[in-house]
């Protein structure tokens, strides 16, 4: 007596782990990926000549063209930029970076940087954008 052998399933060729593989890598790199954080005033930075260089985690000092100030999510005004930032945590590294808009005045820069260096801080970047080549 001969057995029929039972007829092995037809596999289809699905494209459902390969979606779902390309899902979970999506989200991965979304959630590994840096977020730049957004600027706290409407500025828009002026161009760099160069390319900028790695500068360490500090805090930063937002200048809007019509002279509002901001610095760690509070708005100021120059006069007060000073004691703003004295009353940082005592362990906080002495540079900072000013975000100014492209259409500040040089002399309010002045002033702000002035405030800085009142305060006690050593070191100040400007935050640029990198230029058109």
């Amino acid at each position: 007596m001969q057995l029929q052998q039972p007829k092995k399933a037809v596999q289809q060729n699905s494209q459902l782990p390969l979606i779902n593989i390309v899902f979970l890598m999506l989200i991965f790199f979304l959630l590994a990926g840096t977020i730049a954080p957004s600027y706290e005033l409407d500025v828009a930075p002026p161009s760099a000549q160069q390319s900028p260089s790695e500068i360490r985690q500090v805090s930063t000092v937002y200048v809007s063209k019509d002279g509002e100030v901001s610095f760690q999510n509070g708005l100021t005004d120059i006069a007060g930029l000073g004691a703003a930032v004295a009353q940082r945590p005592s362990n906080s590294p002495d540079t900072l970076r000013v975000a100014v808009d492209q259409e500040t005045d040089g002399q309010l820069l002045i002033d702000v940087v002035a405030q800085l260096r009142g305060a006690g801080i050593n070191q100040v970047y400007l935050v640029t954008r990198r230029g058109e080549p």
